[in-house]
């Protein structure tokens, strides 16, 4: 069973695997939306193969057993948020309202927890509604700055032109385990 989130880097498009349950994970392919015709297409596992064949052989496996029922996928436009006021007056936003990060980062739902569990400690701890809002802002925009560096790098590595590919995955396997790891323990070092 899959234990681990996994990253998998071609030109211009990436595929991303999450465990859900048991031996149950969730597929994302993500490509620039300019780059395919989904709309267009009625079926959506020949333009998968189409666009993610050669990837290698884990992916070649997914391509090889995508679900046949129609049902079974889910297509959207990747698009992130980054509010620069995350609030006005006794409205606040939170979770995706306030920051969308990409679903390829698998950390949206966290954040938002994490969000409504500082404004309800906010809440709780200041005198006023307005300073406990101000306070919640102030707790959690280190995080998700954090959390936005990550998303950030993973889209900006599978955008660069094609003759950067191969440079790009030496040099992640060198050091990308190192900066993934950096990263997530910074944006843990930031108090939730």
């Amino acid at each position: 069973p899959l234990n681990e989130a996994r990253y998998y880097v071609g030109h211009r498009k990436y595929v991303t695997l999450f465990p859900i349950k048991g031996s149950h994970y969730c597929a994302m392919f993500v490509l620039p939306s300019k780059e395919h015709s989904y709309a267009r297409s009625s079926n959506t596992r020949e333009l998968l193969r189409e666009k993610f064949s050669g990837m290698g052989n884990d992916v070649s496996f997914l391509l090889k057993h995508l679900p046949r029922e129609p049902h079974a996928f889910f297509h959207h436009d990747d698009n992130e948020i980054h509010a620069h006021q995350w609030s006005k007056g006794r409205v606040v936003l939170i979770g995706d309202a306030a920051h969308a990060l990409s679903s390829t980062t698998g950390m949206g739902a966290s954040l938002a927890m994490e969000d409504a569990y500082v404004l309800a400690e906010e809440l709780k701890r200041q005198e006023t509604i307005e300073e406990a809002i101000r306070q919640y802002v102030l707790r959690r925009k280190p995080r998700v700055a954090a959390a936005n560096r990550i998303s950030r790098t993973i889209h900006l590595l599978a955008r660069l032109p094609n003759w950067t590919y191969h440079i790009r995955n030496a040099v992640l396997k060198l050091f990308g385990t190192f900066y993934l790891w950096w990263n997530f323990n910074r944006m843990h070092a930031a108090k939730i």
